[in-house]
């Protein structure tokens, strides 16, 4: 209950533009209410008269953890939780309160406050980056000379004797911190996080002088603006130690992303791979390792067991193993195979194995999460908890249920045909199921010569 005590997530937008005023409609160009301030109710949802939950994406699978989703099919599940998404109190975690800060005492908010700033800057040009994380250390280097400055919000830069310059007062062909390097109304150790050179909050600290400026609804938004401590420096005073330094190292990431550093070559599926190989390049990278160099020395990684590994291929038919379990990695294991199989039949076959599974805590999105496939088998033994036709009918005539690893085995081999992807997923052995499959296609293939 209290691990993310102490925690303030926050949009922070590089620079703002208009606030747009929305009509009565909700959808993503108009929504409900135009109000995009960080929300603290007392009460809980519904009664809560949260203007931000009012503007969550009209999209049924959007957050069933959330009492208010579209088509009604909410979970108690707390790792359903989408805290990603939007910026209100959890209703699984309505007694958690901050603990220190600015918003000391008032209820915890889940996520960032993404309602907020999606009603500030959708379709604005003037929005550079906008990073969704908890703000942002000013000093880092790869960001200090990035970070866009408002100039409405800015006096020009002075020369080191006081005169008045030109934006660009260095003449490098940008407008950053250090054209106000030699500014003697600027000191590096204005702002209160102090660095060994002018950053942008020492900008803020020195020119914020209360107005709006450029008339856009907030006040000195010099270098951004903090949704969640609805103030003018996204500044990362995050207490949650694993959560403190993301939006920096994000935006970081983001600066980098104009340049092709590498590209890895390998034949491993799915997103799953793809995050874990970028974790590693940046694991590395951050341990002194050049990317070109992690990138080659991924293209020799084989990969592991059970993370889209390809047990076989028999008569032009592939039998992959994944360690999927669970809705989310389900849906992310078959659109990984999708992206790599383009129109080829997927058939995904699936062992409701974990605790979680028997007990049918995943039974109301499991249908969903099994959508991308073609054609879906489940695995239904006596001691499942749950309705499994009811659960799958969304899928219609896709589906099919077996009580049997052995009939499984068989009805799968009996059906398959060339050019087939066979995914198999399951956090046990699933009774040798993928060896009895490939063991009937490599009969069935045998008998046919």
């Amino acid at each position: 209950m209290n691990r993310f005590a102490g925690t303030a997530l926050l949009v922070l937008t590089i620079l703002l533009g208009a606030v747009t005023t929305a009509s009565a409609a909700r959808d993503f160009w108009n929504p409900a209410s135009s109000d995009s301030s960080q929300q603290f109710p007392l009460l809980p949802p519904p009664l809560d008269g949260n203007v931000q939950r009012d503007d969550t994406p009209n999209d049924p699978g959007y957050d069933r953890a959330e009492p208010d989703d579209e088509d009604g099919a909410t979970t108690t599940n707390i790792y359903d939780e989408r805290f990603d998404l939007f910026g209100f109190p959890s209703s699984h975690t309505a007694l958690t309160l901050y603990r220190e800060g600015p918003n000391a005492l008032k209820k915890q908010i889940s996520g960032f406050n993404a309602a907020g700033a999606w009603k500030i800057s959708r379709g604005s040009p003037e929005v550079a980056i906008a990073v969704l994380d908890t703000g942002i250390k000013w000093d880092r280097e790869g960001i200090r000379l990035q970070v866009r400055l408002n100039r409405n919000e800015l006096p020009q830069p002075q020369t080191a004797g006081g005169s008045s310059c030109a934006y660009d007062c260095n003449g490098d062909g940008a407008f950053n911190v250090a054209d106000y390097n030699d500014d003697p109304r600027i000191s590096h150790t204005a702002g209160p996080h102090g660095s060994a050179q002018i950053d942008a909050e020492d900008l803020i600290t020195v020119f914020s002088d209360g107005t709006d400026s450029d008339a856009n609804g907030y006040v000195d938004d010099i270098a951004g603006w903090d949704f969640f401590d609805n103030d003018n420096n996204p500044y990362d005073a995050s207490s949650y130690f694993a959560a403190s330094g993301h939006g920096s190292g994000r935006m970081t990431e983001v600066l980098e992303r104009g340049e092709a550093f590498a590209t890895v070559e390998w034949p491993l599926y799915g997103a799953h791979n793809v995050d874990n190989a970028l974790a590693a390049i940046a694991a590395a990278r951050h341990a002194g390792v050049p990317v070109p160099v992690a990138a080659a020395a991924l293209r020799e990684f084989k990969g592991i067991k059970r993370r889209m590994e390809l047990r076989g291929e028999i008569a032009g038919i592939r039998v992959f193993d994944d360690f999927a379990h669970h809705p989310t990695a389900i849906a992310t294991t078959i659109d990984g195979l999708r992206r790599r199989a383009g129109s080829a039949r997927i058939v995904a076959v699936l062992e409701p194995r974990s605790n979680t599974m028997k007990m049918g805590v995943h039974r109301e999105t499991l249908a969903a999460s099994l959508s991308g496939a073609d054609e879906v088998w489940l695995y239904t033994p006596e001691d499942l908890g749950w309705d499994a036709a009811a659960a799958m009918a969304p899928l219609g005539a896709r589906v099919h249920c077996s009580a049997s690893v052995d009939a499984l085995a068989a009805q799968l081999v009996a059906g398959s045909r060339a050019g087939d992807q066979l995914l198999i997923m399951s956090n046990g052995g699933f009774g040798g199921l993928h060896d009895k499959v490939l063991a009937g296609l490599a009969a069935q293939a045998k008998g046919a010569a």
